[in-house]
């Protein structure tokens, strides 16, 4: 009884010992099929871990060119609806490029919006210079029509008998002229910290311009200028002494001045065009009557 005791007890024991050696061993073999697998994985697609890596980062930039072409198409549509003007491809700026970080579009939007007013800006400065011609002929139309007119009535009269003797007619007194009221088509704001010669575009579009720039410290200075062939040739006329009216503003012609655009010292009001040839030209200094 004692030895079959026995017996069964070291073959219980050799069994517990090989249950633990397969235990053992199966362990093993999942450790190394889970650590091989990937390899196994990565030799059967072909793909390496760097390649992985390299085509979620192409993903990532993807999506962020996604988001910048969004934002920088956003801004256009939006400018354009707003002013009422389409920029053509020509006419976008340079910061549009096909790989931009979302930071960099947000920039360029600005300068898309930027773009599209100062178009717009031209368009009105031009619709307002041809509405502007077109009133002048129309004024010059009817002042020869009615010039005509009155020489017609003056040729139909009867001559006037003159009285016998050596009597003859005082001469009227000569009818002062009240200075002409000269009316800006446009103005313009060269901006902060910028030379007047930022509003040549406003002034090259005919017409007389006032043209406001910073001339210092809390320093606005204003220049009233005009080409001479553009509506800017009586301003050669202007004397030192001469009253100018300008927008009802009523000025005295204090100074005369002929300097190349580069050379002249600004007064605070100024009036100014090109002189025969356009290489120089004449600034009055005007002060508030």
């Amino acid at each position: 009884m004692i030895r079959v005791t026995r017996r069964t007890s070291r073959i219980v024991l050799v069994v517990t010992c090989i249950i633990i050696v397969l235990v053992i061993a199966a362990g093993a073999v999942l450790i190394t099929s889970r650590i091989t697998k990937p390899d196994r994985a990565s030799e059967q697609t072909g793909i390496t871990a760097a390649q992985q890596d390299q085509r979620m980062g192409m993903a990532r930039e993807t999506t962020e060119g996604q988001r910048a072409a969004i934002i920088t198409g956003t801004a256009r549509q939006r400018a354009e609806e707003r002013f009422g003007t389409t920029l053509t491809d020509e006419e976008l700026p340079d910061c549009l490029k096909e790989k931009m970080t979302v930071s960099q579009a947000t920039a360029c939007a600005r300068r898309i919006t930027q773009a599209v007013k100062e178009k717009h800006d031209r368009e009105e400065a031009a619709k307002q210079a041809e509405e502007q011609r077109k009133a002048e002929e129309a004024a010059r139309a009817k002042a020869e029509q009615d010039a005509a007119s009155q020489e017609a009535n003056e040729e139909q009269q009867p001559p006037v008998n003159q009285p016998e003797g050596n009597q003859t007619n005082p001469e009227p007194a000569p009818v002062q002229q009240e200075p002409v009221n000269h009316a800006t088509v446009r103005t313009c704001y060269a901006g902060q910290g910028k030379p007047q010669s930022e509003c040549a575009w406003a002034i090259n579009l005919g017409g007389l311009v006032k043209t406001t720039y910073d001339g210092g410290p809390g320093e606005t200075l204003i220049d009233y200028a005009a080409h001479n062939n553009e509506g800017g040739a009586w301003i050669l006329d202007v004397k030192v002494g001469d009253e100018v009216i300008i927008d009802g503003e009523h000025y005295r012609a204090t100074k005369l001045r002929d300097f190349a655009f580069n050379e002249v010292d600004p007064d605070p009001i100024m009036l100014q065009t090109c002189l025969p040839g356009g290489e120089r030209a004449r600034f009055v200094t005007l002060e508030r009557a």
